[in-house]
């Protein structure tokens, strides 16, 4: 099975916000592919291996409740973040949302900017998480002796890994956006990486953290 990173899976009946959103998520760097029905989802993820899925429990006919619970029992998806992103804004929805397995509940109309924000938080998150159940069951990590960061690039590399993007850590660290960019791209090239979820991955396998 395909194991690349920044890919989504997005799920929705709606053929023009499907279309509206691959552009946008596309454009900020991600692999997305869509569907419009649980059956051809079962098919692509067949040989496509999401790092998240956008779920919206309303697709035509079926239901995404009974999709998100059929993930999380299968071995290839069961921890692989899920966020639903639908009409319905109920209490009783978000609930049932949250109890069959989604990761995030957000309604529509949604704002893209929070929403790309969360779907890095979450994969960041997941990456922690595999990592950290990989240490408690392999010893035999690579470390990477060869690769010294400035104060300030362990200082962003250390909140990247927490989830924090660029114009949150430039408030954080009290720097310009554009400063911020050039650390980034530092790292990038120092670890040979060309993306801030290969990026994260690296440090967690590498123990570049501090």
């Amino acid at each position: 099975m395909e194991t690349a990173v920044n890919k989504i899976l997005i799920l929705d009946d709606d053929i023009g916000f499907l279309q509206a959103i691959k552009f946008y998520l596309e454009k900020s760097g991600f692999v997305v592919r869509t569907s419009s029905n649980i059956n051809e989802a079962w098919e692509i993820i067949s040989n496509y291996y999401p790092d998240l899925f956008i779920i919206d429990i309303l697709v035509k006919d079926q239901n995404g409740y009974d999709f998100i619970k059929q993930l999380r029992i299968n071995k290839y998806f069961s921890l692989v973040p899920i966020i639903v992103l639908t009409v319905c804004g109920m209490t009783q929805d978000r609930i049932q949302g949250y109890k069959s397995g989604c990761d995030s509940y957000l309604t529509k109309p949604f704002d893209s900017e929070e929403l790309l924000i969360l779907i890095r938080r979450l994969m960041v998150r997941h990456i922690q998480t595999l990592y950290l159940n990989q240490s408690s069951s392999i010893n035999n990590n690579i470390y990477i002796n060869d690769i010294n960061f400035t104060p300030t690039e362990q200082k962003i590399l250390n909140l990247i890994i927490n989830g924090l993007m660029n114009k949150q850590i430039a408030v954080k660290l009290n720097v310009g956006v554009r400063n911020v960019e050039k650390y980034v791209t530092r790292l990038f090239k120092k670890t040979k990486t060309t993306s801030r979820t290969e990026l994260v991955r690296f440090a967690l396998e590498n123990h570049l953290t501090m």
